[in-house]
Parts: structure tokens; sequence; C-alpha cells
């Protein structure tokens, strides 16, 4: 498991393809990324999204949650 967040979201969509190729070397076949971005994947990764699930991490009274959302990608 890598867990990548508040960090690709500094870089372009051609950046974060790299970033994205350079996980799939780390990580095993069926190893997962957690990112709160969502990545642009190359036909030529060896990733796949398989999801993703909303967070509430804060409730404000008279506002309502404060909620974010967690991208899952799997090594192929």
């Amino acid at each position: 498991l890598i867990v990548a967040t508040n960090v690709l979201t500094y870089y372009d969509a051609f950046e974060q393809s790299l970033a994205l190729l350079n996980i799939a070397t780390m990580l095993k076949p069926g190893g997962m990324l957690l990112t709160n971005n969502g990545v642009f994947e190359l036909p030529e990764t060896p990733m796949a999204w398989i999801g993703s699930t909303d967070v509430t991490y804060m409730r404000l009274p008279d506002v309502g949650d404060t909620v974010d959302r967690v991208f899952w990608y799997q090594r192929q």
C-alpha cells in the first residue's frame, strides 16, 4: 500500500502520469495506491482505478460535512 495524499495535486497531468508509473514499479501486482487526487492513467501504465471513497473528516453545525474523496488504484 502506498498513500499519497496532498502530494499529486502539485503536479500537472504529465507529471502525475509519470508519478503513477513510478509508483507502479514500487508495488507488487495487486498492490494499492490511495490518493485524494484522481490521476490521468496512460494505457501503458500497469495501474487501474478501482474506485473511490468519500471520507468525512469534519462536521460543522449549520454548515454540514467536510468531505474528501479518496481514489483507489491497483497495480495490475
